[in-house]
């Protein structure tokens, strides 16, 4: 005797199972009850057509041919989401690669980015004369000491209460 494959599930707090490939369908509140009684049937069935004289044969439509036919739409469906997420992959680096490089060299033609304007201090800074930096420095001290009657006023509003302990 051929071994079918059984399918069980719960509905309802009750217990369902067929054997789809001979059309076999029961119910049960025990699903140990439940398998035992398709499996009955399947032999009743199969002694039914011994009496007749033919053989018992799996429905032209097998359960395993309806699992194939929702993997090739759900395989399709994986294909196109792929590609999908690919494609905003290759989208979004190109976007992050051409944000960073305005970054770096600055949004419109012509204007100088932030990495540009550090380099060109630097380098202005080291080829300053001596002379032109203490004068600098001094100005700088100058500039210093009258803001720092604001930056006294302003530091309680601006330092929180967890760093003043």
């Amino acid at each position: 005797m051929k071994m079918y494959q059984i399918t069980i599930w719960k509905k309802e707090g009750r217990y369902f199972g067929e054997i789809p490939e001979l059309n076999l369908l029961a119910s049960d509140d025990d699903p140990t009850a439940l398998v035992k009684c398709l499996e009955e049937a399947e032999v009743k069935l199969s002694e039914s057509y011994q009496q007749a004289g033919r053989q018992l044969a799996a429905s032209q439509l097998s359960h395993k041919e309806n699992r194939h036919a929702f993997k090739a739409p759900l395989a399709f469906f994986a294909v196109k989401t792929s590609i999908v997420a690919i494609a905003a992959s290759i989208v979004i680096v190109i976007a992050i690669d051409t944000l960073s490089d305005h970054v770096r060299n600055g949004f419109f033609d012509g204007a100088l980015g932030p990495f540009h304007l550090i380099t060109k201090i630097g380098t202005r800074l080291e080829s300053m004369s001596p002379q032109v930096k203490e004068k600098n420095l001094k100005d700088l001290e100058r500039v210093v000491q009258e803001l720092k009657p604001y930056m006294e006023r302003m530091r309680p509003l601006v330092i929180s209460d967890s760093c003043k302990k």
